[in-house]
């Protein structure tokens, strides 16, 4: 399961990085229910998305998991 998991994130960081509307620098909001997550877009890696929310924390998501989650892009 765990190359499988790999597999799927590499994947799916090649389709975020090519057909994704955001970039570096975006303010995004990640739509999962209590779990949402609202900042901007710091770093796009192999395995995850990290974003820098308000508070300045920078928060870890996993690239297959944000392939099936609705996002939001917010204007400055």
């Amino acid at each position: 399961f765990a190359s499988w998991s790999i597999l799927s994130n590499i994947t799916a960081a090649i389709i975020l990085f090519f057909y994704f509307p955001y970039r570096i620098g975006s303010k995004i909001r990640i739509v999962d229910g209590d779990n949402s997550v609202e900042g901007e877009v710091y770093d796009l890696s192999l395995f995850a998305v990290i974003i820098k929310n308000n508070e300045g924390q920078k928060v870890s998501y996993p690239n297959n998991m944000i392939l099936q989650k609705a996002i939001v892009i917010l204007k400055d």
